[in-house]
Formats: C-alpha cells, structure tokens, sequence
C-alpha cells in the first residue's frame, strides 16, 4: 500500500538553523515538526490532512490552523496546501525522507501518486527541487520521469480554469441571494407611513405577485408600483380598490378603477346627479309602435295645415275693404 513504512525520517540538525531558531513561533516549530512525522505523511511528501485533522491532533482550533497554514506557505514557501481537497505538499520531504532507493521505495512513491486527488501538488514539489537544485536519490529522478508533466500542465491549467468559474458562479450565487436578502418589499411597505387596511390590500397583492412566480425583489419595482398607485388614487380609499382590482383579477401593475372609467367616459348631459343615476326599464314594442303611429299622423297633418295658412295670407283686393273711396 502507499503507506507500509512506520518511521520517518527527519533532520535532527534542523532544530539549530536560522529558519527554527529565529523566524519561526513556538506554534510553527510544533506544526512543522507535526507535518512531517504524522502518520499520514508519505514518501512523496504529498498526502491527504485537513484542517480538522490538524487540529485534532495538535488542539488548536480551526481558525488558528488556517492562520498557520497560510504562513506557511506564503511566508516560509515551505509547503503547498489544496484547500478544496484537504492535501498537503512539503516541498523539501524528498530530500531527507527518502535516503535510499529500490523497489519498494519505487512502489511506495507511486502508490501514494495513485491514491492523490489533486496530483498536480506532485508538479510543485518537482518543480521546487529542480529549479533550487535539491540533492535528491536516484529513485526520485526516476519516479519523476515516469509522470507525463504535459499532461500534469494540461490537467492543472483545466482544474485552474474549473475553479474559476465554479468561484466565479459561487460569487454571482452569494451577490444574487445577498440582494434578495437586503430588499424585502413587505418590510419596506411595513415601515412607510401608509395606513394599515393600504398595508393589507398591498401585502394581499405582494403575495399574487409571488403566487405567479414575479415577486417584487428590488427596491426600483417597488417604488413604481407605488407611484404608480398614487397617481391613480386620490384617497386612500380610492388607492386599496385599485388594489384591490389588479390583486382579484390577477394583474401584475395597477390601473384605473373600471367604474371610474366609465364614469369619465359617460357624456355630460347637464342632468342633476339623482337624475342621471335613476335606472330606467327600456320601452315595450308596442308603446314604440304607438309612438311611430303618432310621428307618422303628425307628418300627414302638417301640409294640411300649412295649406290653408297660404289660403288666409292671399293679398287683399280694393273690394275687400270695409270702407268707400
């Protein structure tokens, strides 16, 4: 298996250089140590720990080991850390870990490749020992060029570019629910200064809204339905039926009451207000018969009339007169 040798092998004259001695903190000493004797360290130097691991072994909490991690690899360049995969590359493991060679390092070395989720931590440890020219074993060199680094680059820059969308899409996914989360429009109609039955008719209609799959999710929505609504109402009371109407006939915006409407379509007659709201019952054929009957009897009549008007008109002769010349 990967994993068949129980020692470790460290370099005790590690604990006088200036890295120990000086720049590291109590806490970087204990991890640096820990990282390199764990059980789960391998030959490679490239293995599975997580953040939870860690800091059930050493008792730190998560956070700090986050902290420490983080050090140690942009402050000392120590080792190389996939966060998403919970693996840890200790770039210089090979130059003192592996002091021998043979089959069953061979083996070992490749078991523990196998078993890697993120294999490209591999390229930067072999890139780490060849451009600073660490002494390494043979063994090393060969395990080395064994792995096709065409296909590790091809393989990484396609992980990078993964991961970049998937960041990409987890920033767009937090902004999107951050937005809704930070505009409520039952809240902001919750703290205006509007009446409490205007409230209801507009939390009645908010809830439509959301039923047909268009909630109002922004702020500029909602102040033009509202602006809306106050260019159309008057009162108050004029504002919760125009609500009242687009809620009940399922309308995603608000207009004009249809009453209102007709009421301002209707020809001004000059008629007193009791008058024109008086309903009246259509008339029956026969009194529309009657009705024509008299119009047609009228319309004979008249020449009639007219005729013997022209009669008494003629103009008078001398004879005519009541008195002698």
């Amino acid at each position: 298996m990967a994993n068949k040798i129980k020692t470790r092998n460290f370099p005790t004259e590690i604990w006088r250089t200036n890295l120990m001695q000086v720049k590291m903190s109590t806490d970087d000493r204990l991890f640096w140590v820990y990282i390199n004797t764990n059980p789960q360290t391998t030959l490679l130097g490239v293995f599975p720990l997580t953040v939870k691991q860690i800091s059930c072994d050493l008792g730190y909490n998560e956070t700090v080991i986050k902290v420490i991690i983080k050090r140690f690899v942009e402050y000392y360049n120590l080792i190389k850390y996939n966060w998403d995969t919970g693996e840890i590359a200790i770039l210089d493991y090979m130059t003192w870990g592996i002091k021998s060679g043979g089959n069953p390092i061979k083996c070992a070395l490749s078991g523990a490749y196998e078993q890697l989720e993120d294999k490209t931590l591999v390229k930067d440890v072999y890139e780490h020992i060849t451009s600073e020219d660490k002494k390494v074993e043979k063994v090393v060199h060969d395990f080395f060029a064994t792995i096709d680094w065409e296909k590790m680059k091809k393989l990484k820059d396609g992980q990078v570019e993964e991961k970049k969308e998937l960041q990409e899409k987890e920033v767009q996914k937090k902004e999107t629910k951050k937005k809704e989360e930070k505009f409520n429009a039952r809240h902001e109609i919750e703290r205006s200064n509007m009446g409490s039955e205007l409230k209801e008719a507009l939390y009645a209609f908010l809830e439509m809204r959301k039923s047909m799959r268009a909630p109002v999710t922004t702020a500029r929505a909602l102040n033009g339905l509202l602006n809306s609504l106050d260019r159309l109402g008057t009162n108050e009371a004029e504002k919760i039926q125009i609500v009242d109407q687009s809620t009940e006939c399922g309308w995603k915006s608000f207009y004009e009451l249809k009453q209102k409407t007709y009421q301002k379509n209707q020809v001004n007659t000059g008629l007193p207000d009791w008058y024109a709201q008086t309903e009246f019952e259509p008339a029956s054929p026969e009194l529309i018969e009657k009705a024509l009957e008299a119009q047609r009897r009228a319309s004979e009549d008249r020449p009639k009339k007219n005729q013997s008007r022209t009669e008494d008109l003629k103009p008078m002769g001398l004879d005519d007169l009541p008195f002698d010349f």
